[in-house]
């Protein structure tokens, strides 16, 4: 894809940012997932979730999604939520350098592995294993419904899905392991308690009704 076509694609994405825009829009390929990201990363002010593989993909790797994530992280966002289906010590993949730094740094990053029984329960909710996403201030979100192809639909002002999402996501996260930029942390102090797990009142505990896919989205237009 070219650098024009990717400019404009950015553009798109920021007019739609910029306006509080509720459309859902369609974010298919590598090209594509990192521009979006680069925009959320600029935007949100409080929160982010997000769910992936084991940060260490050619999206994580790229540079455009490296210097957004660095300049969102020294802003001053809140917390960053970041659970892994994987780790370092079991995949052999170390993170990228920039975020080991940042977790050197205690810059607020949290990062934890998903339970063993939660990849179940993923897989019961959304049919498939095969899903990834984030949440941004609970409004705004990514959501993968194949992560291979890295095919997904987003929206940067829909409060309903994002809180589902937010909660379905701190449901799993309230499970999992804390996961240092060298491995899993074992130390029994830092087991996580009731008070890590914390649901927004506007999606009380509806986390499991959120089931995007692309049949629900059948007649969307995007770029």
């Amino acid at each position: 894809m070219s650098e024009q076509m990717l400019a404009q694609y950015r553009r798109y994405l920021q007019q739609l940012a910029d306006n509080d825009s509720g459309e859902l829009f369609t974010n298919g390929g590598k090209e594509h997932a990192v521009m979006l990201y680069s925009v959320l990363f600029s935007k949100v002010n409080s929160h982010v979730r997000i769910f992936c593989e084991g940060a260490h993909s050619e999206i994580w790797n790229h540079p455009i999604f490296a210097d957004a994530f660095v300049k969102m992280v020294e802003k001053g966002v809140a917390t960053v939520d970041i659970l892994l289906e994987e780790t370092p010590d079991r995949t052999g993949i170390p993170f990228p350098d920039y975020l080991n730094r940042l977790l050197d740094r205690s810059s607020g990053i949290r990062i934890r592995e998903i339970s063993e029984n939660d990849h179940g329960y993923i897989r019961d909710v959304y049919g498939s294993n095969n899903v990834n996403f984030s949440v941004f201030d609970n409004r705004m979100f990514r959501f993968e419904y194949d992560k291979t192809a890295y095919k997904a639909y987003g929206s940067f002002n829909d409060k309903d899905t994002a809180a589902g999402l937010a909660a379905f996501f701190d449901r799993i996260f309230s499970n999992a392991d804390p996961v240092s930029n060298g491995g899993i942390f074992r130390n029994p102090m830092e087991k996580i308690t009731s008070a890590d797990f914390k649901f927004d009142s506007e999606s009380g505990s509806g986390f499991a009704d959120v089931k995007l896919s692309p049949s629900n989205y059948s007649s969307i237009s995007g770029l």
